[in-house]
């Protein structure tokens, strides 16, 4: 016979293994089939020795193949010391001896077919009839945590039916091919995504680059939402001009008075230091602009301080729950970080007020940083106040 100590010590084999059979435990393939000879087999009266190294043998449920050794019909294995053993179960140490091994015999397996059922026929799946909804960028930031506003203000854009066991890819192929296709569908940008509307207790987007991940089914039950991240948003009612009419008026006034008192103190008449004259800043901007643009998001904290104005008004709108008022100041650039004499905020007097839809406008359109300003008086944050 051939003796093969040396590549067992050369490959650092942990434990060796005698097979008569493809595979065992499962599913695990110790031998590789790609070591060049014969595939093992149960007739062929060949038995395979694999060696196995303290990696390779936890692995060996996950896949991996062993050393193979070699193939061989008889072996002999002589130990020097002795070795605790398992012999039908029971434990026991072996002392130094001769250990032969052969194929005693080969017994004919047999199979008994199962007389099972028939092909089963499979009902085919019953196609959803979804309707598709559109919501804006403008509505999903601000009421994302309340499904009935946004089932309210979402946009109905027309009726689908869709196979259930689609992913969301092909329903995207599908729907932009109707918005092109159909004149009844208005248009859609390009830039739009799916929202489940089913799995969490508010709705949440869904990245495009996973959407083969999901299915049509798992976001979905009778309405389809998207989110256009570019559609216009919609004008202000006359109500709300109305409202806000007043407050204009006293805006004015004061910025009027506040630009005398700081041209008698510097002396300088220059036009674009004036406070009255409200820069337009863009409320809601896309992915695009807060990535490339000049805002608070790329410069830090304070940068909107040069493109925004500070109002006694905005902390009035948020003294009085006055949600239409704040979202039109801050439309027409007015900060939401604007403090009175005592430091306290729009956030300090909406959480003292218990106005919630205050404090869900300005967390979303204000910086983070707002919620840790604290005042001069009690050196309290919004969070305090809320608390």
């Amino acid at each position: 016979g051939q003796d093969f100590t040396g590549k067992l010590r050369d490959a650092g084999c942990h434990a060796v293994l005698f097979l008569n059979i493809g595979s065992y435990g499962g599913g695990t393939h110790p031998w590789n089939d790609s070591f060049g000879q014969s595939k093992p087999a149960i007739d062929d009266g060949m038995l395979e020795v694999v060696g196995l190294t303290t990696y390779q043998l936890p692995m060996l449920q996950a896949g991996l193949h062993g050393t193979c050794i070699c193939q061989c019909r008889s072996a002999r294995i002589v130990t020097k010391k002795t070795i605790p053993m398992q012999v039908d179960g029971e434990a026991c140490r072996v002392k130094p001896s001769i250990i032969e091994m052969s194929l005693l015999n080969k017994a004919v397996m047999l199979a008994k077919r199962k007389h099972g059922r028939g092909d089963v026929q499979v009902n085919p799946l019953e196609k959803l009839h979804l309707t598709i909804l559109r919501i804006t960028m403008q509505q999903y930031e601000q009421y994302h945590y309340d499904k009935d506003m946004l089932r309210k203000l979402a946009n109905k854009l027309g009726k689908m039916e869709i196979e259930s066991q689609c992913d969301l890819e092909q329903v995207r192929n599908m729907l932009n091919a109707k918005f092109e296709e159909s004149i009844t569908y208005p248009k859609v940008s390009q830039d739009w995504c799916f929202i489940d509307s089913c799995t969490a207790e508010h709705y949440f987007r869904i990245d495009r680059a996973q959407e083969h991940l999901h299915y049509i089914c798992d976001i979905a039950i009778d309405e389809l939402y998207i989110l256009d991240h570019e559609a216009a948003t919609m004008p202000q009612t006359p109500d709300q001009e109305r409202s806000f009419s007043a407050y204009s008026q006293r805006i004015g006034a004061q910025n009027e008075r506040r630009n005398m008192d700081q041209q008698g103190r510097s002396g300088s008449t220059d036009d674009d230091l004036q406070i009255g004259k409200p820069i337009k800043v863009m409320k809601w901007k896309s992915n695009k602009d807060r990535l490339f643009s000049f805002n608070e998001d790329v410069f830090g904290y304070g940068f909107s301080s040069i493109l925004e104005q500070t109002s006694d008004a905005v902390l009035l709108a948020a003294h009085q729950g006055d949600l239409n008022m704040l979202r039109a100041l801050h439309e027409q650039g007015y900060s939401l970080q604007s403090v009175n004499k005592n430091g306290q905020t729009a956030l300090h007097f909406a959480c003292k007020y218990n106005h919630k839809d205050i404090v869900r406008y300005i967390i979303s359109c204000a910086s983070r940083r707002l919620i840790n300003l604290a005042d001069k008086d009690r050196g309290q944050t919004a969070l305090h106040i809320a608390a």
